[in-house]
């Protein structure tokens, strides 16, 4: 079960960071787009903020929900005699 934990741990933290380039590119660039557009530019601030809270939250809801996605299946996996499975093929 810990190789099989291992493997899927790698994944999770890759698409963690994957998530995170993504966000951040999709989040500047939209917030390009509603600051610059001319009707809105007198009624939005004009700072551009980055928030490091939500994303952490998010990030780690991401983490967590992945992280049980792949522990709970290689638990069974784990606890199932190989004998059985192979009967019942």
């Amino acid at each position: 079960m810990k190789t099989v934990f291992s493997e899927f741990t790698g994944i999770v933290l890759a698409s963690v960071a994957f998530s995170l380039v993504l966000g951040a590119v999709f989040g500047y660039v939209m917030s390009l787009l509603v600051f610059s557009a001319s009707p809105f530019t007198r009624v939005l601030p004009a700072v551009l903020t980055f928030p490091i809270g939500f994303l952490t939250v998010v990030l780690l809801g991401e983490f967590l929900a992945m992280s049980a996605g792949s522990y709970l299946p290689a638990r069974e996996a784990a606890r199932t005699d190989p004998a059985i499975v192979l009967r019942n093929l």
